[in-house]
This record gives C-alpha cells, structure tokens and sequence, in this order.
C-alpha cells in the first residue's frame, strides 16, 4: 500500500489478468484462457465478487508460447504422398 491508501501496481511476475483482458490486450482469446483452466493447466489465483477469474499474467503467457510452439511442430506436412 502506496501512504495514499492505493495498492501499488505488483511486479510484473505477480501481476494478475482476467480472461477477458487477455484478449483485450494479449489478443489470446478469452475462450482459451477459460479452456486452459478447465483443463487444469492453469488456475484462478483470485475470483471477484462478480465470479470474474484472475490468473498470473506470467503463467497466461507461458502457456500461450507453449501452445504456438506446440502448433507449430504439428502442422500437417505440405507435401503430399502420391499414392496409387
């Protein structure tokens, strides 16, 4: 706490995002983040009073460069086989 009585910003480790602001700003859809916490892969460090869901924004990108990395070696090959 600020001698203002306002909460001083967190570092950015520990800074908290909802799934809504991960889209806003991170351009990861919201849909994503809520799947990913459905699977266990990630976790609500917070809920609001209106249910809203905070996560680590370090964990949220983690799991984002994963799942690009991930994409990107399971791309179906160019070349196809012909058969006969």
């Amino acid at each position: 706490m600020t001698t203002h009585g306002q909460r001083s910003r967190p570092p950015d480790d520990r800074r908290h995002i909802t799934a809504r602001e991960a889209e806003e700003q991170l351009g990861i859809p919201s849909g994503t983040v809520r799947a990913w916490a459905s699977q266990r892969k990630l976790f609500a460090v917070s809920i609001a009073r209106d249910g809203s869901r905070w996560y680590l924004l370090a964990e949220v990108l983690k799991l984002n460069e994963s799942s690009k990395r991930r994409a990107q070696h399971t791309r179906p090959s160019r070349h196809r086989r012909h058969s006969e």
